[in-house]
């Protein structure tokens, strides 16, 4: 049997978790709630449901896409205007001409926040929408309320060795020979299929970056951050999130034990009891 490295694995938990749970819902696809902002170079779409104070949702990188929030914009639409996001070359939204970085993903949410609201956001982010908190926190302050961050870190550097070596070699036609159905069902959503491999490349460029964002910029967040891991997470070491931790000057930390990188969305009383709270309370400033 070929080994099928951890990025497969991961993917695969994606597509299955959103084909079982997800195959009565159409976020991501949702005709009704969707729009496009034109942000010069691409069009990004994002949904929007329910009304109050904005809840931005930034979904994981690669296989993610705005259905893996599928269990929890039902529910926070009742308190909050959710804004869920596709990242830029993600589904629905077109991938542009300009360098792909996590700066200009956040830069593209600083845009589509500005057009829906007047208020700070919140902001919830998994995997790559979790490094995109974290710039979007540091870049634009004054659009920042608080940040729940799932699994995400400040480089490559932090990734197991396993996971690093299994990105190396990620090719937009080796994903396509793995998961045909996937990249088809993927291909149907971007607005230039065409661009597949190149999107990959590009994204697999931002992904293996050493560094996201420096301890320096980190540090100068001042907004409350709820930083979530998994204590077997398959990416990120948990001295990453430690790290994340100690260097933010406002944070919370929650190690979830017997936890790996996809479980955090599998785990109904995390969303409940950890990240609710967090957003619809006030969160005590601390200094490390």
């Amino acid at each position: 049997m070929k080994k099928t490295s951890i990025i497969y694995l991961i993917g695969l938990l994606f597509v299955l978790t959103n084909e079982t749970n997800g195959q009565n819902q159409n976020y991501g696809t949702n005709d009704t709630a969707g729009h496009y902002l034109d942000v010069g170079d691409a069009k990004i779409y994002y949904e929007v449901y329910g009304e109050g104070k904005p809840v931005l949702l930034l979904h994981g990188g690669m296989f993610g896409y705005i259905n893996e929030y599928e269990k929890y914009i039902p529910v926070l639409s009742k308190n909050y205007k959710v804004i869920a996001i596709a990242t830029r070359g993600h589904g629905k939204s077109e991938l542009g001409e300009k360098e792909l970085s996590y700066d200009l993903f956040a830069e593209d949410v600083s845009k589509i926040l500005k057009k829906e609201s007047d208020e700070k956001a919140l902001i919830v982010g998994f995997s790559d929408g979790a490094i995109i908190s974290f710039l979007f926190a540091a870049n634009y302050p004054d659009l920042t309320d608080k940040v729940v961050a799932l699994a995400g870190g400040f480089g490559s550097d932090w990734f197991h060795k396993p996971a690093l070596n299994s990105m190396k070699g990620l090719t937009g036609e080796g994903l396509e020979k793995s998961y045909p159905g996937f990249v088809s069902s993927r291909k149907k959503l971007m607005p230039q299929p065409e661009r597949w491999n190149e999107f990959i490349a590009e994204l697999n460029k931002v992904n293996m970056q050493p560094v996201f964002i420096t301890d320096e910029a980190a540090k100068l967040i001042r907004s409350p951050v709820l930083v979530i891991g998994g204590d077997r997470d398959q990416y990120f070491r948990i001295d990453n999130f430690t790290h994340v931790h100690q260097t933010l000057p406002n944070s919370q930390l929650a190690i979830i034990p017997q936890c790996g990188h996809v479980d955090l969305f599998s785990k109904q009383w995390v969303f409940e009891d950890i990240i609710s709270t967090f957003l619809a309370e006030e969160t005590p400033k601390t200094t490390h």
